[in-house]
């Protein structure tokens, strides 16, 4: 039974219905109610993971054997039982680094996009701000869109491109990580030693 005029999460945008059932409600009020910047924050990361899941798959061995056997999807694949169903999809477009350099530049240019959108905006009250928290239909439809018209660039020279860039920033990522690990490990042990200075302990000797 659904509950009409309620909502599952009372802090939670408008746009969310309560299409649920009265034990799931209640369940729902169980968990912590966060502001929209939080939850917006989450499903921006739940996106940039279910990006990364797709890539990992599409490197997995075995990937372009388990779509030829979709009857009618692969041209040289299994075929369908309807007569006017002609695959004529190379599923190799979708496996091995190619397929996966094309996922990571979807991605990249529609948070990119996002970001270039969401410059200097100041508070929640900016206009701007409802389409950062909400319209998610559209956003996630553009993603799809960019992420699949990605596989329509041509292999030369997008794949050498791509490399070239796509090394410089793991470069710069980990040369970032390293910096921030060795900032931890120095103001970890600032801190510690502080802290065996003022009590006096051997204890924190243990860090």
């Amino acid at each position: 039974m659904l509950l009409s005029g309620h909502t599952c999460f009372p802090h939670q945008p408008k746009h969310v219905p309560c299409l649920c059932s009265s034990a799931t409600c209640l369940m729902c009020s169980c968990c912590p109610h966060s502001r929209n910047s939080t939850v917006t924050r989450i499903i921006y990361a739940f996106l940039l993971l279910l990006g990364t899941v797709v890539a990992c798959v599409m490197l997995s061995p075995g990937v372009d054997q388990q779509l030829k056997r979709i009857p009618g999807f692969c041209a040289d694949g299994a075929g369908s039982s309807l007569p006017d169903l002609q695959a004529n999809i190379n599923c190799k477009m979708f496996v091995g680094y190619k397929a996966v350099y094309r996922v990571c530049f979807g991605m990249s240019m529609w948070f990119l996009g996002m970001t270039v959108f969401m410059i200097n905006i100041k508070n929640s009250r900016d206009p701007r701000a409802a389409i950062h928290n909400g319209f998610w239909f559209f956003k996630v439809a553009t993603l799809v869109a960019v992420t699949a018209g990605a596989f329509y660039i041509p292999d030369e020279p997008f794949t050498y491109i791509w490399f070239i860039i796509g090394s410089g920033g793991a470069f710069c990522f980990i040369l970032i990580q390293l910096i921030l690990l060795v900032d931890f490990a120095h103001s970890w042990n600032e801190a510690w030693v502080g802290n065996m200075d003022a009590s006096n302990s051997k204890g924190w000797y243990a860090g």
